[in-house]
């Protein structure tokens, strides 16, 4: 079998960064405010460098970096642009398992396309998400679920 694991990078704050070009190479982070005990649903690169993660309590990522911008969701915005990725995934495969709206399980085995390389058809599949939709992915290839998933998550971002 060949499976490839797509993860979008920072899913929520990479639309932000795609829409608001002022934000890049600012710490940013997409969740509740800290006045309602709210939490980070996702941060960017930038963010983490300062020990922001996701499922953090706003106040506490506020207390690790002051000059965090904190965004609420735009989850009508995120879901446009998981639409527009799930639509290139299925160019490549009727086989393709949503697990997010950011990441999906695509059975490339016996397709065709790129020569029937799966290494080939990631490669396209990321290149495609950054010019069409905007932003960044990560991949992994490998012949099980599990083992692409950890293929995807040890070249992020952009790997």
């Amino acid at each position: 079998r060949k499976i490839i694991h797509c993860d979008c990078d920072c899913f929520y704050a990479s639309v932000e960064m795609r829409d608001d070009p002022t934000l890049r190479g600012r710490p940013v982070a997409v969740g509740g405010r800290a006045e309602t005990r709210g939490v980070i649903a996702t941060c960017n690169y930038e963010a983490r460098a300062f020990g922001v993660h996701s499922a953090m309590p706003t106040a506490r990522a506020l207390q690790l970096c002051p000059q965090l911008v904190l965004l609420a969701p735009d989850f009508e915005r995120y879901r446009e642009a998981s639409r527009r990725i799930l639509a290139i995934y299925h160019d490549y495969t009727a086989l393709v398992e949503p697990l997010s709206l950011d990441e999906a399980y695509l059975d490339v085995t016996g397709v065709e396309r790129c020569r029937g390389s799966a290494s080939l058809m990631a490669q396209e599949i990321r290149e495609r998400i950054r010019a069409e939709v905007g932003i960044t992915a990560s991949a992994g290839i490998a012949p099980n679920k599990f083992i692409a998933k950890v293929a995807s998550d040890w070249n992020k971002p952009d790997g």
